[in-house]
């Protein structure tokens, strides 16, 4: 299992919303480097406008390690972005263990990060924060 870092945000109302797309970018680099990660349209992904009562989450287990900024901006009906939050995360290489004898017990041990972008729907301004938690 690689590392996996989670996005979790809660946003008001979503008037208007079609659903939330989440970009990255190695750190370091300019703007034009976002990709996406995921969107409301990505089969599992439950970003689309209304369906979880404000309060989405996503799992981006193809991170690699290295220093990454995270976005996530609300997508209009008419086809307009608004970013909601950012956020810088720092994800360290995993050391090497010697493989366990008990395989449940290294799955609980597995590292994964995890960070929380809380914001309002229509928030203008990004929020930088600087989080790291490992499991």
């Amino acid at each position: 299992m690689g590392d996996e870092v989670k996005l979790s945000f809660a946003v008001g109302k979503e008037e208007n919303t079609r659903g939330y797309v989440i970009t990255r970018r190695p750190g370091g680099s300019d703007d034009s480097a976002y990709e996406v990660v995921a969107d409301y349209l990505t089969p599992g992904a439950e970003l689309g406008a209304g369906k979880l009562n404000g309060e989405y989450s996503y799992v981006d287990g193809s991170v690699v390690p290295g220093t990454w900024v995270y976005r996530v901006a609300e997508e209009d009906v008419d086809g307009s972005r608004t970013v909601l939050s950012q956020t810088i995360i720092e994800v360290r290489p995993a050391r090497a263990a010697a493989a366990p004898a008990r395989p449940r017990r290294a799955a609980a041990r597995g590292l994964s990060r995890a960070l929380s972008a809380a914001s309002q729907t229509h928030a203008r301004a990004s929020r930088r924060s600087r989080r790291t938690r490992t499991r």
